[in-house]
């Protein structure tokens, strides 16, 4: 059973190569900023967003999914630090996949929901 973690700038394709593998065992904060198919960021609502994406992949590992993609930035190593320690509880090994297309920063803000 495999945990795959995408890591990548907003805009790089995260989500887009996330779903494509997982399909609906496919997880991310951003998730929980979506209201009736519209993106609404707010920063009260971060720790909520990623408590959430973590209750779903808790649950995807409890229900024995083959293989759970969780598709956040993971700018830096600590903000992966609870899925490697629930992989390890439940006994997933962990795929990283660094989610990089050779586009410009100017053509990934372009691309991205956040406007950032």
């Amino acid at each position: 059973m495999i945990l795959r973690l995408y890591r990548g700038l907003p805009g790089s394709g995260k989500t887009t190569v996330a779903l494509a593998e997982c399909g609906s065992n496919a997880f991310s904060a951003d998730d929980y900023f979506m209201e009736n198919g519209v993106y609404r960021w707010y920063a009260e609502g971060l720790r909520n967003a990623h408590r959430q994406c973590q209750d779903g992949v808790v649950r995807a590992m409890r229900a024995g999914v083959k293989l759970i993609g969780v598709h956040n930035t993971f700018t830096r190593r600590f903000e992966m630090k609870e899925y490697l320690e629930m992989a390890r509880q439940y006994d997933y090994v962990v795929d990283v996949v660094h989610v990089a297309p050779s586009l410009t920063p100017v053509q990934l803000a372009a691309r991205n929901v956040h406007g950032v």
